[in-house]
């Protein structure tokens, strides 16, 4: 396990050995710092199609951007709609999950 995840664990049972930092200076100090896991091959990157728009509200886009919150592993989702020929924001929500919602 990963010191993000082991000084966590041992705070919540009431042990304190050394800070995240430490950890990863010492595990760096005697080279036992490796990312684990298989090298994966670079995906291929597809562009998106050029849309254009003559007037407004013609055309939008939409995007779903993830925020990080004070848990960790946990996110908060901001839910946007752009009309691309002005680039004002139609419509935007954010969520605690990740659903599929009407603005």
């Amino acid at each position: 396990s990963a010191p993000s995840r082991i000084v966590p664990r041992l705070a919540d049972t009431g042990v304190y050995i050394a800070s995240e930092s430490s950890f990863y200076r010492v595990l760096k100090e005697v080279d036992q710092l490796h990312r684990r896991g298989r090298a994966r091959t670079p995906r291929a990157v597809i562009k998106p199609k050029g849309y254009k728009a003559q007037a407004p509200n013609q055309v939008w886009s939409w995007d779903i951007t993830y925020l990080a919150s004070a848990v960790r592993g946990s996110f908060y989702y901001l839910y946007m709609v752009e009309d691309i020929y002005s680039r004002k924001i139609v419509c935007w929500e954010v969520r605690q999950g990740n659903r599929i919602i009407i603005c």
